[in-house]
């Protein structure tokens, strides 16, 4: 009874072999090879497949140089580049999105157009690189070096950035509005032009920055360093400007309806057609300064007066 049994088995292990082969079934399973089935992950084998294909997503390029070469729209979306070389790459509307570039060296790369949406660039020097047009969304810049960097009209809507170097670089017609920028440094930087409604700049050190005709209403400047800075034609309507040094500040037909100046140093700032109406001087130091045609009705001057308005001008009888 058991033979019978067994043979019965075997008859149909043997049907459905000749039925699996009859539709193209492979006799043998395929067995891969341990190098297809695991990513080389050899950073020099990997940079020589970047240089071949301009595509290298993935990769761990960590510490490699790739100072100087042209990988114009290559591909290196969420790769390891923490401490790579890249000084004076051309990096141009290249997808590093997700990248890591921790410690890495960006001096003088040309970012123009790039992605680098997501990327984290902690303490990355990017000194004198070029980044116009690049997409910053969610982008990790802290303890950055962008000291005369070019990121003229570029979207920084909403970022985060602190602890960043940031002195002489190129903001003219930026967006920065509701950005949060803690003990940053813009000495010297030219603002000229940008967006900063609702910006958060306490602390952060502006002196002989230059933000003329600058959108800052609602931005906050608690403690700042804005000595010998530029706020010519600027928006300070509501801006938080407390305990800030304004020591030589340019003003000149800046709009500082309802600002906060309560305890600023405003030694030899000039004001020089400036409007601060319903503006909070209180406890604000004013020295030297300069007021011509400044505007400064019902403000809270700082000896606890109101200031004064200007008189309406009579219609001359015709």
């Amino acid at each position: 009874m058991n033979y019978r049994k067994r043979l019965v088995c075997l008859g149909a292990i043997a049907s459905l072999s000749a039925t699996l082969l009859a539709i193209g079934f492979p006799a043998k399973p395929v067995i891969l090879a341990q190098t297809d089935s695991l990513p080389d992950l050899n950073p020099l084998r990997q940079r020589n497949s970047l240089d071949d294909t301009q595509s290298c997503p993935l990769c761990n390029l960590r510490g490699i140089d790739l100072s100087a070469r042209n990988l114009i729209g290559a591909n290196i979306k969420g790769s390891n580049l923490m401490g790579a070389n890249l000084k004076g790459a051309d990096l141009r509307a290249v997808d590093l999105s997700g990248a890591n570039l921790t410690d890495a060296n960006l001096e003088e790369a040309d970012l123009r157009g790039a992605n680098l949406e997501g990327a984290n660039l902690t303490r990355a020097n990017l000194k004198r690189a070029r980044l116009v047009g690049a997409n910053l969304f969610l982008i990790n810049l802290g303890g950055v070096n962008l000291e005369e960097a070019n990121l003229s009209g570029t979207d920084l809507n909403q970022l985060y950035i602190e602890d960043a170097n940031l002195q002489s670089a190129q903001l003219q017609g930026a967006n920065l509005s509701v950005a949060t920028m803690v003990r940053v440094n813009l000495a010297d930087a030219n603002l000229s032009g940008a967006n900063l409604s609702s910006v958060n700049l306490g602390n952060a050190n502006l002196s002989r920055a230059n933000f003329r005709g600058a959108q800052m209403e609602g931005a906050t400047l608690i403690n700042g360093d804005l000595s010998d800075a530029k706020f010519i034609g600027a928006n300070l309507q509501k801006a938080n400007l407390e305990k800030a040094d304004l020591t030589r500040t340019n003003l000149s037909g800046a709009n500082l309806l309802l600002a906060n100046l309560i305890e600023a140093n405003l030694v030899q700032t000039d004001f020089t057609g400036a409007s601060a109406i319903d503006a909070n001087l209180v406890g604000a130091v004013l020295i030297d300064v300069n007021l011509t045609n400044a505007n400064f009705c019902n403000a809270e001057m700082p000896d606890g007066k109101k200031g004064r308005c200007p008189k309406k001008r009579s219609q001359s009888s015709s």
